[in-house]
């Protein structure tokens, strides 16, 4: 699928429903024949489409596509109310499926959370990006949040995140092992990733990291990360 300038409703919320079920790679990482993992970007899709329609930049059309490519059609299932449970049964149930990588509750279970109280469902998703030594998940969450309060709330925000965190791996950062956290530092921290982590952390009671960023955007970072700048969202 390739989509051009014409092919863009008039508002973000119309071509989230115009293309949902389109936004998600199969997988994240892969294991190769020496025993390495091997990491992919996520799909930026949403991201990107929503800088499109806040700076009407059209090269990020192109990007846009390239990310479309990778992508695959998802059937679209109906995500049923869970209104049987409690609210302390909901939150609970939600950050055990989060740490189980459990997708399909996850997903019905966010949906309920974030409904009921977006407050919860908030420091439930920052604290798990926060504890991964993924730093795209604390990244795919803030943005996440910054279009939930711009175009409000659309299942297939969610369901991208959440398929995201289930898909991809799920290493935790070791906070006692100084040697694990060099190489956190090292080999995975880039500017993007401080810029957030060092806005958010105090918010959600989070150790404060010296973080030194060696790692170089990809493009679709780097444009995520130049409107952050510019809109003055992140620290720079």
């Amino acid at each position: 699928m390739i989509i051009t300038k014409e092919d863009f409703p008039e508002k973000y919320e119309e071509f989230l429903e115009k293309y949902k079920g389109n936004f998600e790679k199969r997988k994240y990482f892969k294991i190769n024949m020496d025993l390495e993992t091997v990491e992919r970007e996520p799909s930026w899709v949403l991201e990107l489409s929503f800088l499109y329609y806040e700076t009407e930049n059209v090269e990020i059309i192109s990007l846009i596509n390239e990310n479309l490519a990778e992508c695959f059609k998802d059937k679209i299932k109906k995500i049923d109310r869970l209104s049987k449970y409690s609210m302390e049964e909901i939150k609970k149930r939600f950050w055990r499926a989060l740490l189980n990588n459990d997708g399909i509750h996850t997903i019905r279970l966010g949906n309920e959370l974030i409904l009921r109280d977006e407050k919860a469902f908030f420091e439930s998703v920052y604290k798990y990006s926060f504890i991964s030594s993924d730093v795209n998940k604390l990244i795919k969450t803030y943005f996440f949040e910054l279009i939930y309060k711009k175009s409000g709330y659309h299942i297939e925000l969610l369901k991208n995140l959440i398929n995201y965190f289930s898909s991809s791996s799920s290493e935790y950062l070791k906070f006692e092992s100084s040697e694990y956290l060099a190489y956190f530092n090292k080999d995975k921290v880039d500017e993007l990733y401080k810029s957030i982590y060092e806005k958010e952390c105090e918010k959600y009671q989070i150790k404060r990291l010296d973080l030194s960023p060696n790692i170089k955007l990809s493009p679709e970072k780097e444009l995520i990360f130049n409107y952050l700048k510019k809109e003055e969202l992140v620290w720079k």
